[in-house]
């Protein structure tokens, strides 16, 4: 497993396209700003400008950094291996989401009592699903990526099992998540949010029932 600047280009221009966007919003961003908008999209949380601005940028660094050093770290980093030449998209995946996720809740906070548009969320939050959705199968079993429970860390099977099925959950939870948009803005987070639920509580459920099955 070793870095190149081939694999890292798009994660960290992706991640550089994050502070450039909080540079060009910077002089045109109130203080304090919202930081927080409840389920109709109307702000109902308010930071300092610093540091409320820098969350979104300063987050996605972490989690370059965090996915850049789990292959190494992972007590399973031999399971890496497999997915290592996918790796890079799904890491850029992710931070394409915060990327969007910047840019929306800046410009949101330009204007005070301007609502963030969930409609375009709910299409990066789709997006992203479904993305991850397509590579979860090929996961292998580690400590930080995927449906980690104690059914699945202990048994490869089940492991894979539950990666299939959560697979395809996961692409179902994007393509909702376009089906979403066409709610009342009020209902879309509420929505959301129970089919999250429910897509953890399958997935968590399956491995215990697979495992049960397998193992007895």
């Amino acid at each position: 497993m070793r870095l190149t600047l081939k694999r890292e280009a798009l994660p960290l221009l992706l991640l550089a396209s994050c502070w450039a966007i909080l540079a060009y919003y910077w002089p045109q961003l109130p203080d304090p700003i919202p930081t927080h908008w409840g389920p109709g999209g109307a702000p109902d949380q308010w930071m300092p400008r610093v540091p409320g601005a820098l969350i979104g940028p300063l987050v996605a660094t972490g989690l370059y950094l965090l996915m850049t050093v789990i292959p190494w770290i992972d007590p399973r980093s031999a399971h890496w291996q497999s997915i290592m030449r996918i790796y890079p998209v799904i890491k850029s995946t992710l931070l394409a989401f915060f990327v969007l996720l910047t840019h929306l809740s800046l410009s949101a906070a330009l204007h005070p009592g301007q609502k963030i548009s969930l409609s375009s969320l709910m299409v990066g939050m789709g997006l992203l699903f479904v993305v991850l959705g397509n590579y979860m199968p090929t996961v292998r079993s580690n400590f930080f990526v995927g449906v980690r429970t104690p059914w699945t860390l202990s048994n490869d099977e089940v492991w894979y099992r539950t990666h299939r099925l959560a697979g395809r959950l996961m692409v179902a939870l994007g393509l909702l998540c376009f089906a979403i948009i066409l709610l009342p803005p009020e209902w879309q987070l509420w929505v959301f949010l129970a089919a999250v639920l429910a897509f953890t509580g399958w997935s968590v459920g399956y491995s215990y029932w697979i495992f049960r099955k397998l193992v007895g």
